[in-house]
């Protein structure tokens, strides 16, 4: 069964940060429409991570959205060094063990995370998601935010 899971994002904080790289981890595509990312996956069992940077300050981190065992799940990975790759830290979600590995088979459909510069990162599902000819379809809310404007 094919998904498609497109993700809005939001910047709350006080620094601009860009999508500087998108990986996929099989069977599956990542494209642009009117300003959100969509992600299309063939079926269980992938994933897709983006990379988020300040070009100024040079702090990322990576959200990853994907579906196991017909679950969605997402995560955060956060203080990022300019020489990390999407495509290498992709890995992590599926090589365990690691926290990155757990958070796959829990499921979890919100997640939030703080990086070492303040930065919070939220990341969640938004709605329980809806099925029609082409497949499952799910929307993901990312919203950056400076510590003292974390939701």
């Amino acid at each position: 069964m094919p998904y498609t899971i497109t993700v809005h994002t939001r910047n709350q904080s006080n620094v601009g940060f860009g999508i500087v790289e998108k990986s996929v981890w099989h069977k599956g595509t990542w494209s642009s429409r009117n300003g959100c990312q969509l992600l299309r996956i063939d079926g269980s069992g992938t994933s897709g991570v983006l990379q988020y940077r300040n070009r100024e300050t040079g702090e990322a981190f990576l959200i990853a959205v994907g579906v196991h065992n017909n679950g969605k799940w997402c995560d955060v990975m956060m203080d990022l060094t300019r020489n990390d790759s999407a495509a290498a830290k992709h890995r992590s979600w599926f090589n365990g063990p690691s926290v990155h590995y757990q958070a796959k088979w829990k499921k979890q459909d919100n997640i939030q995370r703080k990086g070492l510069a303040g930065r919070c990162v939220d990341v969640h599902y938004s709605n329980s998601g809806y099925q029609d000819d082409s497949g499952w379809h799910y929307d993901v809310d990312v919203t950056i935010s400076d510590a003292q404007t974390a939701p």
